[in-house]
């Protein structure tokens, strides 16, 4: 934590009246899977949860909670029933959060780059359980919910690459299908962009981007086979077998 963090976040959640005060942590990346990975999940919540909107909505689907840094009110803490009832959820910040924004309670995120910061894990394998026990999860243990996910994903990182190429390279003539390719192209890059900027990613992985939802495949597809299989362990803990959905 940078100085002043603790008082700076009392003092932001009493102004906001805030039952739970939550930040955004910058992840400080050391192996190549976290610089992949890293990117990738706060393009996605740069993508899914618009900080202004999650603030402003009390859907508890745009809630989102970061267990580096939750400050609560204790009534608030108490009322949703704590650690307690998620003592065995991969993601619990996330559902701390959402149990609050049903409880009707007032959930304030912020971006905390510039003073929450979190260490690296120790190795790749490390890095990708940590990300895969949680992804499975995030998807709601479903299988058509993982299936949508990596069309979309297929859909925006290689498609629109692959058809301007082809156009480029092979001179097939200029279609609607290029120009909305190359207008994807451009959004799904400035995205990226942004996201490496404001969270502090290094800039060069904007370029490779491709790379990095294709490795995120990848760990989702480890996360719901080890869930499948119910081999999924996180610091030396196996984690509780789950209903898959279909």
């Amino acid at each position: 934590l940078s100085p002043n963090t603790i008082s700076a976040a009392v003092r932001n959640s009493i102004d906001a009246n805030a039952d739970l005060f939550t930040a955004i942590p910058q992840r400080m990346a050391k192996n190549l899977s976290e610089r992949l990975m890293y990117p990738f999940i706060d393009w996605s919540l740069f993508c899914w949860i618009p900080l202004k909107l999650a603030q402003r909505t009390q859907s508890s689907l745009l809630s989102a909670g970061f267990g580096q840094f939750m400050l609560f009110k204790t009534s608030a803490y108490r009322l949703i029933g704590g650690h307690e009832i998620i003592n065995d959820d991969p993601l619990d910040d996330f559902n701390l959060a959402r149990l609050a924004r049903k409880k009707k309670l007032k959930v304030e995120l912020c971006q905390g780059t510039h003073c929450v910061k979190v260490l690296p894990y120790r190795s790749n394998v490390e890095a990708v359980n940590s990300i895969s026990r949680s992804v499975f999860p995030a998807l709601n243990y479903s299988i058509s919910v993982f299936s949508i996910f990596s069309m979309v994903i297929i859909g925006l990182g290689f498609i629109p690459i692959t058809t301007v190429l082809f156009t480029v390279l092979f001179h097939t003539g200029f279609s609607n299908i290029f120009f909305l390719s190359s207008f994807t192209l451009c959004i799904v890059t400035a995205s990226w962009f942004i996201t490496c900027r404001n969270f502090g990613h290094s800039m060069a992985v904007v370029a490779c981007y491709p790379i990095s939802m294709a490795m995120m495949i990848l760990v989702a597809s480890h996360s719901i086979l080890t869930y499948i299989l119910g081999v999924t362990n996180w610091k030396s803990r196996k984690m509780s077998i789950r209903k898959i959905r279909f």
